[in-house]
């Protein structure tokens, strides 16, 4: 075993009770051997492991200049870069690895995405899924640019992909009814939000306002406003969910509850939305 192995594996085992001293122990090290990239790889690995992305990057980026065309160095770069959500400067290092591995196609099409290259992720991921034909993460990608490019045909095909190949993936449900809500089929935009639903809650309010609104409109006004309410337990202070409380209160003639909503709203919303504003408005007329 040579000097700098013994040297590595020494950093490694201290780094296991103090990683602090790991580091200083081969930051003193670099001082000494300058050029050898084991030394950074090793620095780096400890740092990337406690989140010191930006400290990483500044070892990684010396060892790069020293060993312009190691493809490790760069990909730690570029992985560093995206941690920090820089990601031109991670695209920029990842595209110059020779042979990109899957997990480092992936990397690149997330960055290009991102970055707002919608057209440059889809060939990315389109020729990533033809090697991986069943990776949820893919169908995402490829899923939301085309959703946010308004190519909803597109966007379906690859959904029935995905729903062939993939079973029980809940964002995959979330996805299927948005994309049919764009196009308002509401009868199967509901039922992939619900099938999304039934396995457990979603994260994101903005999901769980448009399966509200999906419920609403197949005539299951007591499903959305169950959701509505759910809404407001989880996100008090979206001003959205308030004001389609409102206007799914007063469809249904109930102007008691849409009081009552807009006194919460009152409550909790410091500053109201114009929709909120307006719906408040039209509750406050109906009590003159």
């Amino acid at each position: 075993m040579s000097t700098i192995d013994s040297i590595v594996n020494r950093a490694k085992s201290i780094a296991k009770k103090n990683w602090l001293q790991a580091v200083n122990m081969l930051e003193d090290q670099v001082e000494l051997h300058p050029g050898e990239s084991k030394l950074y790889l090793a620095l780096a690995d400890i740092l990337i492991g406690r989140s010191q992305y930006r400290h990483a990057l500044q070892h990684l980026l010396r060892a790069l200049g020293h060993d312009p065309n190691n493809d490790e160095i760069i990909h730690l770069i570029g992985l560093c870069y995206m941690m920090l959500s820089e990601y031109r400067l991670a695209l920029a290092h990842l595209k110059r690895i020779k042979n990109p591995g899957f997990d480092v196609l992936y990397n690149i099409g997330y960055a290009q995405a991102v970055s707002g290259r919608r057209k440059e992720c889809l060939e990315t991921m389109e020729s990533l899924l033809e090697e991986l034909p069943d990776h949820p993460y893919i169908y995402y990608l490829i899923l939301e640019q085309h959703f946010s490019m308004g190519q909803l045909d597109e966007a379906i095909k690859y959904l029935n992909r995905a729903l062939e190949n993939i079973k029980g993936d809940q964002q995959i449900y979330i996805f299927a009814g948005l994309i049919y809500s764009a196009q308002q089929n509401w009868l199967k935009s509901y039922y992939y939000y619900n099938k999304a639903l039934s396995m457990g809650q979603m994260k994101n309010v903005e999901y769980m306002l448009r399966a509200a609104e999906a419920a609403m409109h197949v005539g299951l006004h007591e499903r959305a406003i169950t959701m509505l309410l759910e809404c407001e337990k989880r996100w008090p202070h979206v001003s959205e969910i308030y004001s389609n409380l409102i206007k799914l209160y007063m469809h249904l003639d109930k102007m008691d509850e849409a009081a009552d909503v807009v006194q919460r709203a009152d409550k909790n919303i410091t500053k109201m939305s114009p929709s909120l504003k307006f719906y408040k408005s039209l509750v406050e007329q109906q009590q003159l």
